[in-house]
């Protein structure tokens, strides 16, 4: 396999190009619950709508990278990180931070329900932006959780993320909390 990390109980391996990977993301994208945090994604849960969407990222064609988190082996959730996007820049530059060269954004989705408030998502965030940092991929991490997803951000705060500002920085015009951790 493919692990980025592995934390005791929880690893990080690159998504790969199988109809099992696939599914498992189709589903999680079509949980009620995550739905309503991910309205970029909402179209995205028909299992051919996902491949289409999906493959560039596991392919590394698009600047975005997927991944698969597993709990004790079994699949529980995805993970992405990603060149900023302009929205992440400008919300940055209006609180005088500057997005530095390598200025990467990271989201996270714990998709099976049962694992939800377990931690994962936190050791997941934690482990993986230190994989980031000191493996020379991002200089510094910035994630937009919603602004009503206070799991979310309490899960990037318990990560070592601050929170910098709110700002309606969405497409359909939902609220997005900017958050950023720097390399030390």
């Amino acid at each position: 396999m493919d692990y980025l990390f592995k934390n005791s109980s929880v690893s990080v391996r690159k998504m790969r190009d199988s109809i099992c990977d696939y599914v498992f993301l189709t589903e999680w994208l079509s949980a009620p619950g995550i739905q309503s945090y991910n309205s970029d994604e909402a179209d995205a849960v028909e299992l051919d709508k996902v491949i289409k969407q999906y493959n560039p990222r596991i392919k590394e064609e698009d600047g975005e990278y997927a991944f698969i988190i597993e709990y004790d082996g079994i699949a529980v959730g995805y993970m992405q990180y990603y060149d900023i996007t302009d929205e992440l820049k400008s919300a940055l530059k209006d609180n005088s931070e500057e997005a530095m060269d390598k200025t990467m954004a990271i989201d996270i989705l714990i998709g099976k329900s049962e694992y939800q408030n377990m931690g994962i998502g936190t050791e997941t965030i934690t482990g993986m932006a230190e994989y980031m940092l000191n493996n020379g991929i991002a200089d510094m991490i910035v994630a937009g959780p919603s602004e009503d997803n206070l799991r979310a951000i309490r899960c990037f705060e318990k990560s070592g993320f601050s929170k910098l500002r709110t700002a309606t920085i969405t497409k359909d015009g939902r609220s997005k909390v900017t958050m950023i951790v720097k390399k030390k």
